[in-house]
């Protein structure tokens, strides 16, 4: 379909996701005058989606740029779909100029807004709403008490905020840590991972920062985040070697290379390369060179993962 074809940077078709039956799909796409839109198709005996039967889920309108729109579709073993948001603020779309402060809008800071955000919601596509919130989202019954005093408003399907573009997220199969590759500003590209906890899913009413934070610098001063604490990444690192815009990861659990397991496996847009994380040892290894145009590394249904690019191909990641 027309709409799910790019016109320019970060538009078009960005999320995909099956649902757990194969029945239907989800789909995350920006148009061209920025709208951001998940919706439900249904996916024939063929494997083929149906955009006739397109359902939307929601739509964000009226951007205040034309990039930071995120686009990843995540659906957790639980049944609930998660969905990144950017904070949308890259470039000021009424003026065709650059923003020359970060976040301009705080939208990150704000969870009533969605955006810079990570939404849950659970897909009813057999019922007459295409979604439900789930019971244990932290604003689906109301503001949120902080624990240090702080009350927060939030909309009712926003899961975790204070995010700048959540590119790619992960759930990890065997701890059920989420994994989040959030692009950054001028100085840091950040991995951030958070636990289940309290008999919560991972990354309930988490706040990652933004744009209080850039990775572990602080950027503006009058953000502060809702907890006391906000989320460390894990791992950042800066604009040397030619990177700029991290393309996301996930956990290897395959069993065609043992020497990966348990790695965060992630790429970089511009650098070109793979890499692998060591959470046990905080070291980062090279694993391959000269891919261009990177837009995601993602896990196959035997655990083994691909490496997709922004020029059409598909490479699988296999032993040397």
């Amino acid at each position: 379909a027309e709409r799910l074809v790019g016109h320019r940077d970060e538009q078009g078709l960005t999320g995909f996701e099956f649902a757990a039956d194969g029945r239907f799909a989800w789909l995350h796409y920006t148009l061209p005058d920025g709208t951001t839109t998940v919706s439900e198709v249904a996916v024939g005996d063929d494997g083929m989606i149906d955009m006739t039967s397109e359902r939307v889920l929601f739509e964000l309108g009226d951007p205040p740029g034309i990039h930071h729109n995120a686009g990843d579709l995540l659906l957790a073993d639980d049944g609930t779909l998660l969905i990144t948001i950017g904070d949308g603020d890259a470039f000021d779309r009424t003026s065709g100029g650059e923003v020359l402060e970060d976040d301009p809008h705080r939208f990150a800071d704000d969870p009533t807004t969605l955006r810079g955000s990570i939404l849950r919601v659970r897909p009813t596509p057999d019922r007459p709403e295409p979604y439900e919130i789930p019971a244990d989202n932290p604003f689906a019954g109301g503001p949120l008490t902080a624990s240090n005093g702080r009350t927060v408003d939030g909309a009712p399907e926003v899961f975790a905020w204070g995010l700048r573009n959540p590119w790619k997220i992960d759930i990890d199969a065997a701890s059920g840590a989420l994994w989040v590759a959030d692009v950054g500003s001028e100085a840091r590209e950040e991995i951030s991972v958070v636990m289940p906890a309290d008999g919560r899913p991972a990354g309930w009413a988490v706040d990652f920062g933004w744009s209080g934070f850039e990775g572990s610098e602080r950027r503006n001063d009058d953000v502060d985040p809702v907890f006391a604490d906000p989320v460390e990444p894990v791992f950042e690192y800066g604009r040397g070697d030619g990177r700029c815009a991290i393309s996301g990861g996930a956990v290897y659990r395959g069993d065609a290379i043992p020497e990966l397991w348990s790695g965060y496996v992630f790429a970089d847009f511009c650098g070109g390369s793979v890499w692998v994380f060591d959470s046990t040892t905080g070291e980062e290894l090279i694993l391959a060179w000269s891919v261009p145009g990177i837009s995601s590394v993602r896990e196959g249904a035997d655990g083994e993962l691909f490496v997709s690019s922004w020029f059409g191909e598909i490479y699988r990641v296999v032993a040397a």
